[in-house]
Parts: structure tokens; sequence; C-alpha cells
């Protein structure tokens, strides 16, 4: 999370998120602003080693808000929210907000994504129901679809743990299983009929007999009993 205020805005989401899964979100300190390039600098470790050509990124830009106001959500929403120093996005532009939203609450804050060859923004931060997120595709240089189909592995039992997925609403995934070792904020592969992987969730949270996770890639993809690997430790 790159914001000019990362201390403030790591204690709200501690606040919003719990201390256990905020723990996994990293704020840069120390940024460095030239024109129209920001430039951030964490350790390696933080991200779980040096970058792998299967690793998939998703870039989205908003604008600051200096100050920790309510009022904007108080006059869209009618309730008292934190608001991390994200300046709003609202149908009709004004001082303290971006424009163009459509009426609701329930669209991404977001004026800019980074997507992949193809995508329509518009289309994709428009993605959005109630109850469920934009569904915003992920960026790799080694994308899961194009991988799949050019090693076409033959069926066999995947490495690492592995997990049934019960039920799908929305965006959120019901995954049953042994959970010991897995931890939020990990990512899992959902694997297609023949073993091949078709899908990604990320785990939100750790139940006594499984997980609830949330599709970051392909959640049409997702059905009821298929296989997802989280990789071994």
């Amino acid at each position: 999370m790159l914001t000019p205020q990362p201390g403030p805005a790591r204690s709200i989401t501690e606040d919003a998120l719990g201390k256990a899964v905020a723990a996994h979100v990293i704020f840069a300190e120390g940024l460095q602003a030239t024109g129209r390039t920001i430039r951030a600098r964490v350790p390696s470790i933080a991200l779980g080693g040096t970058a792998r050509k299967e690793w998939a990124y998703s870039v989205h830009v908003s604008g600051a808000d200096w100050d920790r106001s309510f009022s904007v959500v108080d006059r869209v929403r009618g309730t008292r929210e934190l608001n991390a120093f994200t300046m709003q996005v609202l149908p009709v532009p004004e001082a303290w907000a971006f424009g163009g939203a459509p009426e609701g609450n329930a669209h991404p804050r977001v004026v800019d994504v980074l997507l992949p060859p193809g995508a329509d923004q518009k289309a994709v931060l428009g993605s959005f129901e109630a109850g469920q997120f934009a569904r915003v595709p992920f960026i790799s240089a080694q994308p899961i679809a194009a991988a799949a189909a050019a090693q076409k592995p033959a069926p066999a039992k995947p490495a690492g743990r592995v997990l049934s997925v019960e039920y799908i609403a929305g965006n959120m995934v019901s995954i049953s299983g042994a959970v010991d070792g897995l931890k939020p904020m990990q990512f899992g592969q959902v694997l297609g009929a023949d073993g091949a992987p078709v899908a990604r969730v990320v785990i939100v949270q750790i139940l006594e007999t499984g997980i609830v996770a949330s599709a970051v890639e392909n959640r049409e993809s997702i059905k009821a009993g298929a296989r997802v690997r989280f990789e071994a430790p």
C-alpha cells in the first residue's frame, strides 16, 4: 500500500480487518516521488522471497485524502465508517471526491487499474454487484490459462495441501478440509478436472473445519467440489 500517511493508514486497517490479517498488508515507508513516478522499496522477505515468473499482480490507483473524515461516507451511506485517507468516487465530482461513479456505494474506490491486454477498464470496474466486489484480473508473466494450455499436465495427486470447494456465494468461496499450517492471505490454486490450475483464491478467514476465501482470478471457473491446492510451506 502506497499512501502519504502509512502509519495512520496501518492503524485504520488493523481496526477494520484485525491485526492478524492487517499484518499481511505492507505500508511502504519513505516513498520517493519524481514527476509522475513513485518509487517504493520493501524487503523481498516481506513478499515471500525474490519475485518469480508465476507471480501475478494487480495495481489500483486512488486519490489521497489527507484528513480522516467521516463526512463523505455519512453523506453517501448515512453511516459512520473509517476512511483510510482514500478519496471517494461519487457520481458528481466535488472538491473532496472524484466523479463519474454509478449510484450506490458498491463500486470500487479507484480511478485507474493495471489490466491485461484486451481488458476493458470500464467493464472490469463495473463488474460489481450487490454484495459482490468487482472482479479484477491479475497480470502475470505466466498467465494461469496459458500455462495450463502449454503444459497440459497429466492427472496426478497435487503436491501440498489440497482442500475442496463446498459452495460459492458471490466472490466468497467456502472450502473444507484440514487447515493446520494454512494462514490468512495465503493464495491457493483451484484445479480443474484434469488437475490443471483454472483459478486462484486467497484465504480470508480460517475456521475449525475449513476456510473462507476470496476469488482473485477466474471466479467463473470455480465450481462446487473442485479441489484447491495450497503449496506446502
